[in-house]
């Protein structure tokens, strides 16, 4: 029976035995050998003592309480641009109310456009002026307007100017500016009211 070792496994070195050089008292040298430093080990089973010092106690955090995220990690938060596109609708909807109501308060009963159209050319010049106190453009009725505001804004200030008799033809229209095309068209002249007013009151003549 053969046992030696297979190749792939030769044998263990030898272990190393540590030497130290001696001199005797006759004034020989001797190798002695080194015995092996003795580690003390603790048993596995032995409870380790505390010491507050050097040991300071740890304070336990549940596992089901969440830790807040550092302010670092928060992800960023854009704020509402205060320009007249981004601004919130709840804005837009607050200042487009004050504006109308103050220029409401501005127009009495003796401004209104009459339903003959004889106070035309006065009405027209007050409208236009308040029209540019609350938007800003004084030729807001001659171009073409892409801003919801400042339509909403100028058709109310507009039917709110008109004869009680007049705002229910005028609210049919789509556009503030359409109202006062067709309010110029109406009573561009004098002449052109007084026969729109006779115009109208003819059923009352024939009856």
């Amino acid at each position: 029976m053969n046992n030696r070792p297979p190749l792939n496994n030769p044998p263990d070195d030898p272990p190393t035995i540590r030497q130290r050089r001696t001199v005797s008292a006759a004034g020989q040298f001797n190798l002695d050998p080194v015995p092996p430093a003795n580690f003390h080990v603790r048993p596995a089973n032995t409870a380790a003592r505390f010491n507050p010092d050097i040991n300071p106690p740890v304070r336990q955090i549940p596992v089901d309480v969440r830790q807040a995220v550092p302010p670092h990690i928060d992800p960023p938060v854009n704020p509402a641009p205060r320009d007249d596109i981004h601004r919130t609708d709840a804005d837009i909807d607050r200042n487009a109310i004050t504006i109308i109501n103050s220029t409401k308060a501005q127009i009495r009963d003796r401004d209104c456009l009459l339903p003959d159209g004889s106070n035309y050319p006065t009405w027209q010049d007050f409208i236009c002026e308040r029209i540019r106190d609350a938007i800003n453009r004084p030729n807001f009725f001659d171009t073409e307007n892409h801003n919801p505001t400042f339509e909403r804004i100028a058709r109310s200030i507009l039917l709110h100017s008109l004869h009680e008799s007049m705002r229910r033809h005028m609210s049919r229209l789509a556009t503030a500016q359409a109202m006062f095309i067709d309010l110029r068209a109406r009573f561009h002249t004098i002449s052109r009211a007084a026969q729109m007013n006779a115009f109208n009151n003819l059923p009352s003549w024939i009856s």
